[in-house]
């Protein structure tokens, strides 16, 4: 993880990030926008440290999560993807990848859960697509708002792993177990409005209005009185808790690195990361 420093006007230098935490309305920006946002083992890091930067900011009392480029954010990057897979016929080289998993999966989580925990109300700002990894740190914000013609997808069954970063308990407290199961085993992309309908999303509104419509809601958010939005969070929070009957994403780590020594898994994943760059060559011919 690369260290943050101090700029002038209160914002933060990172590496994935641009982190804001001058005013009331604190902003954590994905910033690899040549990447659509892919996660990496750096970014994760980065979103762990700029939660702590903007919880220790007496003055911030919203934080906006947004994003760079064309789309909030593609997923993890396929780097981080390939170094679970290692080679075949090598036991050690399995293991290797099996431990980047592990790795992987416990940086998510751990990112996921800081926003989560973030004392300030969260409002992500998704356009585009949130894709994957993307989509679960749009769903660990408190509010979401959607551009009309964005959309989530969670394809990690489809690609032969299982949802880990604590997800499934997130989405049981939000829509229920059973569209739950819907939403993470079909793999279908979600539109914005239906997304609005199930519940993963608090408002949706036309593309021109996203920075305004997510600028209101946020200066509303920073009017209130600090105390009552706070325990007003802390308070729905442990309810949500309450729903799922504890938190049993500590195996999460486990599970992904099991399911990347199954061969099916792998199948999968080679076929998907076989088509991903015979896409990519075709683009730049």
């Amino acid at each position: 993880m690369s260290d943050a420093r101090t700029q002038d006007g209160g914002s933060l230098a990172f590496e994935t990030l641009e982190v804001d935490t001058d005013g009331p309305i604190g902003r954590i920006r994905l910033n690899r926008p040549d990447q659509r946002n892919a996660i990496s083992r750096t970014m994760l890091g980065e979103i762990v440290e700029a939660t702590r930067q903007i919880s220790a900011a007496a003055n911030v009392r919203a934080v906006v999560l947004e994003a760079r480029g064309p789309a909030f954010c593609a997923g993890v990057d396929l780097a981080d993807f390939e170094s679970f897979m290692g080679s075949p016929g090598s036991v050690d080289s399995l293991l290797k990848g099996a431990d980047n998993a592990i790795t992987m999966a416990a940086l998510g989580r751990e990112a996921a859960n800081a926003l989560s925990a973030l004392r300030q109300v969260t409002v992500a700002k998704v356009h585009g697509y949130a894709v994957g990894a993307g989509a679960v740190l749009a769903l660990s914000a408190d509010l979401r708002v959607l551009s009309e013609d964005a959309y989530y997808w969670i394809p990690e069954v489809e690609l032969g792993t299982p949802l880990v970063w604590g997800a499934i308990p997130r989405l049981v407290a939000e829509i229920g177990p059973a569209r739950t199961k819907d939403l993470v085993t079909t793999c279908r992309r979600v539109p914005a409005e239906e997304a609005l309908r199930l519940g993963l999303a608090s408002r949706v509104v036309p593309s021109e209005e996203l920075d305004s419509t997510t600028e209101q809601i946020a200066q509303a958010l920073a009017g209130r009185a600090r105390y009552a939005i706070e325990a007003t969070k802390g308070h729905v929070d442990a309810v949500a808790r309450a729903m799922v009957m504890g938190d049993t994403t500590y195996a999460d780590r486990y599970l992904q690195a099991a399911s990347w020594l199954d061969r099916e898994v792998r199948e999968r994943a080679e076929q998907y990361l076989t088509t991903f760059h015979a896409g990519n060559r075709s683009e730049t011919r």
